[in-house]
């Protein structure tokens, strides 16, 4: 499939600010062509078949950004606006080869992307350091792109009774911004490349059996996942960070219409120069449920990080080498709750 869908955009604005009283109008047509192209062949619930997809997406910047405004009402703090900002556009290149087992459930594909970003917004700063004034302008950058790589795999066992699941991810990213500031004061071009590599793995076993009547389900889960990131530029020191996760869930019915689950997972994040961001927290949960009113009313009593590890600060790292915090104030907790199924199966028509 090939298209050419095209968006004509009409934007019109009455604007006052300071000494500025004017009508700005901006007509433009974003056109965002399109190519799939891709092969699918086999029968019986076995196939296999390659895709490759292309797309452009293009996007403008706010139009009160494009006038050239000077604000000074913060003596300290002026912004400044930009007419000679670009449209922004991604080019997105996408392939993908496959193949799958419908009958087994079983499935195995590697995928591989690319993204090309010119004209992205990013904000300048200047600085005088006679007077101390910063003066923020938008800016468009251009030398943003990302290559990633993806295989997944889905494999049972021949009885159905254990299932085999692997997610591995690499990617690469060339990051430009505008951080910080030179030696004369002015906006500091800063260019950041990031390597990752994640592989999840997940085990599971089902073991079904009949208890008190009623076929009921075992599962007994092994999962583990690792992350390794490189992240270096000229203005940081190189990072390489380690995050690990393991985790083990058991989930056993029991005589008398009760079910229960206890989960155990294990996070450990190394690598950061600051030892206090090396974190390793052990979070264990669990759940005891009851079926009654033949299997329409569970009533479910949790227990969420019994342990009370839950750390409420988490350390990551973004795009410029920056680390963010993301507060989680919940921490261990009880719950009860109750539910009830009102769906009733229709009466089979007679024909």
């Amino acid at each position: 499939s090939l298209g050419l869908p095209v968006a004509f955009v009409s934007n019109r604005l009455d604007y006052r600010r300071g000494s500025i009283d004017t009508t700005v109008v901006r007509h433009k047509a974003l056109p965002s062509p399109y190519l799939n192209f891709g092969r699918k062949v086999g029968r019986n619930g076995k196939y296999k078949g390659f895709e490759l997809k292309y797309k452009l997406q293009l996007s403008q910047p706010d139009l009160v950004q494009t006038l050239d405004y000077r604000d000074d009402a913060t003596p300290l703090v002026v912004r400044l606006g930009n007419s000679s900002l670009k449209t922004a556009s991604i080019h997105r290149v996408n392939a993908r080869v496959y193949r799958q087992n419908s009958e087994r459930y079983s499935s195995a594909s590697l995928s591989m992307g690319y993204n090309l970003m010119n004209n992205q917004l990013c904000q300048s700063m200047s600085y005088d350091a006679t007077t101390g004034v910063r003066t923020y302008q938008p800016q468009t950058i251009n030398g943003n792109w990302n290559l990633s790589m993806t295989f997944d795999y889905h494999a049972p066992t021949k009885d159905y009774n254990r299932r085999l699941t692997s997610l591995t991810t690499a990617s690469h990213s060339h990051n430009v911004d505008l951080s910080g500031v030179d030696d004369n004061g002015g906006s500091l071009r800063n260019t950041v490349r990031t390597t990752s590599v994640r592989e999840n793995v997940n085990y599971t076993c089902f073991s079904t059996r009949n208890v008190g009547g009623y076929s009921t389900t075992a599962v007994y889960t092994a999962s583990a996942s690792m992350q390794y990131t490189h992240s270096e530029s000229q203005t940081s020191q190189t990072m390489n960070l380690y995050d690990f996760k393991i985790g083990l869930r058991v989930r056993q019915p029991l005589p008398w219409g009760l079910e229960a689950q206890g989960e155990l997972e294990t996070y450990i994040h190394c690598g950061y120069q600051d030892h206090n961001f090396n974190t390793r927290d052990f979070i264990l949960s669990a759940y005891l449920k009851k079926r009654l009113l033949r299997n329409r009313m569970y009533v479910k009593l949790e227990v969420f990080d019994i342990l009370n590890q839950t750390n409420r600060v988490q350390y990551t790292l973004n795009a410029q080498m920056q680390t963010e915090t993301y507060r989680n104030a919940l921490r261990r907790f009880a719950m009860l709750s109750l539910s009830y199924n009102i769906t009733k199966q229709p009466k089979k028509r007679t024909t």
